[in-house]
């Protein structure tokens, strides 16, 4: 939430903690801007790429303001995985290894458009020390890199006046892609229930035809207090098919305290295909590759507008019966 996540921020100024990668983005912890991504732009891309390419490695000195390198040489293609180790050490200010964190974007300084290919937090291996370390990340991106124009890569000490040294720096990008969720077969339209259980991710799945405005909100979710706060305080993304978030949302309006999430598309504005959505409880977190994952201690029903189960074979089948008797009666 916008208050909580100022809080956040403010505090990450003063304490050495560990933040979430969207500390890249103006400063703030949530994603609530985030670009959205249409897979048309995103993965319309039909070059072949090499199974993967390594851009020759680098040393840099990071410190508490961004600072971005040029990454040049991809062929054309269509990347989908990274693969970044860091020699780190150390410089001043008292930095920890849990502090350093990074991001794959297109352009650098950021605007409002710029797209964020890759934003994945601290090193798994990271520790809340100064002892030297190689770091080591693995993952998917959050939107796929066409190689040939320029990658960049930002780097961040979030501790104010810290800094470290990032050497032999190596980074190499694939064409490996996530695997989808066991999800729920849905079609647009209606609505469904489901039980939520404290950190659950549901997930939904369905199909667009390419054509037709849509909206899929929670409106109507019983959810109980998450940490003695809000009820029914809800959190979705949206999915393409090979794992891209597309878009994200919290609050329909957190000041008017109106915590269920909603999501609009207008008509044409997703390609047809298939898609995928997450839903869970405040606090929720979305990233690519369909990374979703939530802490939330809220339990009760989740509601879901604009998705509907798809009816069974049988159904269909008596629905199309029952069809051609009332013609038949009107002959």
């Amino acid at each position: 939430m916008s208050v909580r996540n100022l809080l956040i921020v403010a505090a990450v100024a003063a304490l050495p903690t560990v933040a979430l990668a969207s500390d890249l983005k103006n400063g703030r912890t949530d994603r609530h801007d985030f670009v959205r991504q249409i897979p048309a732009y995103v993965s319309g891309i039909t070059n072949p790429a090499e199974a993967n390419y390594t851009f020759p490695s680098f040393s840099n000195v990071a410190t508490d303001a961004i600072s971005a390198t040029e990454l040049t040489g991809a062929p054309a293609g269509n990347y989908t995985s990274f693969s970044v180790s860091v020699d780190w050490s150390a410089a001043g200010g008292d930095p920890w290894s849990n502090e350093g964190i990074w991001a794959f974007t297109n352009e650098s300084p950021f605007t409002n458009g710029t797209v964020f290919h890759a934003d994945p937090g601290a090193a798994p291996n990271s520790a809340g020390d100064g002892n030297a370390v190689t770091l080591q990340w693995n993952g998917f991106m959050d939107a796929p890199y066409a190689g040939g124009d320029p990658l960049y890569f930002n780097q961040l000490q979030i501790f104010e006046g810290s800094s470290a040294n990032w050497d032999n720096i190596s980074i190499t990008i694939g064409t490996d892609t996530a695997t989808a969720p066991d999800a729920m077969q849905t079609m647009l339209g209606g609505s469904l229930s489901s039980d939520l259980s404290a950190s659950q991710i549901v997930w939904y799945k369905f199909d667009y035809s390419g054509s037709g405005a849509f909206t899929i909100d929670t409106i109507g979710s019983d959810l109980t207090e998450n940490a003695g706060e809000f009820e029914d305080d809800t959190e979705i993304a949206l999915y393409s098919s090979s794992g891209s978030m597309i878009d994200t949302n919290d609050d329909i309006d957190f000041a008017g305290g109106m915590l269920t999430s909603s999501l609009t598309f207008g008509d044409g504005e997703l390609p047809a295909g298939t898609y995928y959505l997450a839903a869970g409880g405040f606090d929720s977190a979305f990233g690519g590759s369909f990374g979703a994952s939530s802490t939330s201690i809220s339990t009760g029903k989740l509601v879901v507008n604009g998705l509907s189960n798809v009816p069974e074979p049988t159904t269909l089948g008596l629905l199309a019966a029952v069809g051609t008797l009332a013609l038949r009666r009107r002959k």
